[in-house]
């Protein structure tokens, strides 16, 4: 019987294997039955878990009837798409009792208004004078598409716009001329999404492991991983996002407005919803949409309990509003049909005459949105608007834009150059004298960092005061303690009798804490950097060491003059551009932070 069922067994005339050889014989086909059938097990359980995986994707009609699927909905038994998570908390919302299920059943999707065009015709007719009696309410029984409104009420699907000017261009510049569509606001905070800040970074850049499926992992691990079509990545926020270390996994979310797909996703406002990745990843390939149909936010925006409207009831920061879906998503009826193609056409960088420029990797700097949608909110206000100051603001984001959300090796301009010495081999004595960059100090903080919510930031304070700044050590600077020293090229803030007094810095300034000079004068204030920064910054060259130079030789020369005393010089056109956003950044934050206007 063994020689006739093992494949390895000779069957020619005569062979009789001996009984030594025929127990061998049976524990080696017993051991190979038993690994074939425990890949057969692995197998099996892996289909079944694509399956699964499969069906957490699939429409709740597949897996109950509409009766039962209608109850679930109105109980708020749905499951939620949001991760649990997601810092702020997001929890399944219960929008619908069982009546109003009932009643929204027995009218149907297209005879239910939205609340948000009935609020915008009553905004409309208030703008028109309409009189007690009603008059004019016939002529507005269907408010015209594209409108759009200025409100207080802060819910779920309003529009967050920043104010124009210099909050933001000296601050975050992603901030600056930004639109974002709050997609939740409940007690437990508010969450939005930047709508205009495209990149040039794909799915194949950034780390979304939690949206593959089982068997995507399956065959990585096998190194089988089949070619998958990139998505490209919008810029949603700073929070859980490109701040995030190397390495981290990043939160996303996909914005779509395709009404199959409501059963498989949350809605925002009508018409308006968010799903996972892996769900419209899924759609896609089943032929119920195309990619170009979502956009795909890496990061949000998020605020705690109460925390965004104190900001908007404090005011200048952001201008709260409401808009026709079509005006801030892009209207639906031209040739870009597709979400992504008519986003991406609304936030394309345009010149001064409002024709397209041609953008380099297709990233675009989102200023024309802006402009569309601000107009739309304040008609009034948006011719006021100082054309010089504006310019150079849309430059700033367009700086901002190619330093940080390119794609990643497409330039090398911004690399730090390797060190060559270790932080703690830097020796930094009290009086050194320190000349800063005249090009790297823009946007008030070095390239591709992000504010802190971990650790303390340096650079809570922008840092534009150190754009072609000549600063003084004040005591000893180790890597383990924290670093002081003063600005020797500061602006004039006052007198003291007949004495000059200059900006040192903004620690101690409200103390009026003076340090006298013995050239004569002095000045108030000084900065403190926390340990290691200053000699970090060192070894990426935003400031080197001004050798053979004390304190007496810089302060006998004009203030205009000591950072070219201290070696400061500029080589290329490039670098003269630079400096010169530079030293409009620099003016602007005197005037925002000292009260000093700096010629």
């Amino acid at each position: 019987q063994l020689k006739l069922t093992h494949p390895h067994v000779s069957t020619r005339p005569g062979f009789d294997p001996s009984p030594t050889m025929q127990l061998g014989l049976r524990a080696r086909y017993a051991q190979t039955r038993c690994h074939g059938q425990l890949v057969q097990k692995c197998l099996a359980i892996c289909l079944a878990v694509a399956v699964v995986w499969r069906l957490r994707a699939t429409p709740c009609e597949f897996v109950a009837s509409p009766v039962v699927r209608q109850l679930k909905v109105a109980a708020g038994w749905t499951k939620s798409i949001w991760p649990a998570s997601i810092g702020i908390g997001i929890r399944p919302q219960r929008h619908f009792t069982v009546r109003g299920a009932a009643r929204i059943r027995a009218l149907g999707d297209d005879e239910q208004e939205d609340w948000r065009d009935f609020r915008a015709r009553l905004v409309r007719q208030e703008m028109q004078g309409v009189d007690k009696q009603g008059r004019n309410s016939e002529v507005e029984s269907v408010v015209p598409q594209g409108w759009a409104y200025q409100t207080d009420l802060l819910e779920q699907g309003s529009l967050l716009l920043s104010v124009p000017g210099d909050y933001w261009s000296i601050r975050r510049q992603y901030f600056c001329k930004v639109v974002m569509l709050v997609i939740r606001h409940d007690e437990t905070g508010s969450l939005a999404l930047v709508l205009n800040r495209p990149t040039g970074l794909t799915t194949a850049d950034v780390n979304l492991q939690s949206s593959d499926w089982p068997q995507d992992e399956l065959l990585k691990w096998a190194g089988l991983a089949r070619p998958d079509d990139a998505w490209k990545i919008w810029f949603g926020g700073d929070c859980e996002g490109f701040e995030m270390p190397p390495g981290a996994e990043y939160r996303h979310f996909c914005l779509h407005t395709l009404e199959q797909l409501v059963d498989k996703s949350r809605q925002v406002i009508k018409g308006v919803f968010v799903m996972e990745l892996a769900q419209a990843r899924a759609c896609a390939q089943a032929g119920e949409a195309n990619k170009d149909d979502f956009m795909l936010f890496v990061g949000y925006t998020g605020w705690g309990p109460g925390q965004l409207q104190d900001e908007l009831s404090r005011g200048g920061a952001w201008i709260l509003g409401a808009a026709d879906k079509g005006l801030f998503l892009g209207d639906n009826s031209g040739e870009q049909n597709s979400l992504t193609a008519r986003i991406q056409g609304a936030c394309a960088t345009r010149s001064t005459d409002d024709t397209v420029v041609a953008d380099d990797g297709c990233i675009g700097d989102g200023i024309h949105h802006w402009n569309q949608l601000y107009k739309a909110l304040r008609p009034d206000e948006a011719d006021l608007l100082s054309t010089d100051d504006d310019l150079h603001n849309d430059e700033m984001i367009r700086r901002w834009v190619q330093a940080y959300l390119r794609q990643v090796g497409s330039d090398d301009a911004g690399a730090l150059p390797p060190a060559t010495i270790s932080p703690q081999q830097l020796e930094l004595r009290a009086g050194m004298i320190l000349r800063c960059s005249a090009t790297k100090w823009v946007l008030g903080r070095p390239d591709g960092t992000w504010p802190s919510r971990r650790n303390e930031d340096p650079w809570r304070l922008p840092g534009q005061y150190l754009h072609k700044a000549v600063v003084m050590l004040l005591e000893d600077s180790t890597h383990d303690r924290p670093s002081k020293f003063v600005l020797l090229n500061g602006p004039n803030i006052g007198k003291v009798g007949s004495d000059i007094v200059q900006f040192g810095g903004v620690v101690g300034l409200n103390e009026r804490k003076f340090l006298p000079l013995p050239s004569g004068g002095g000045m108030i204030g000084y900065f403190e950097f926390p340990a290691g920064v200053l000699q970090d910054l060192l070894l990426q060259d935003f400031l080197c060491v001004a050798k053979h130079l004390d304190c007496n030789a810089v302060m006998e020369v004009d203030v205009e003059r000591r950072w070219e005393l201290a070696g400061g010089t500029l080589n290329t056109m490039q670098d003269v551009a630079s400096a010169a956003q530079g030293d409009k950044q620099a003016r602007k934050w005197y005037r925002a932070f000292v009260g000093v206007d700096v010629e």
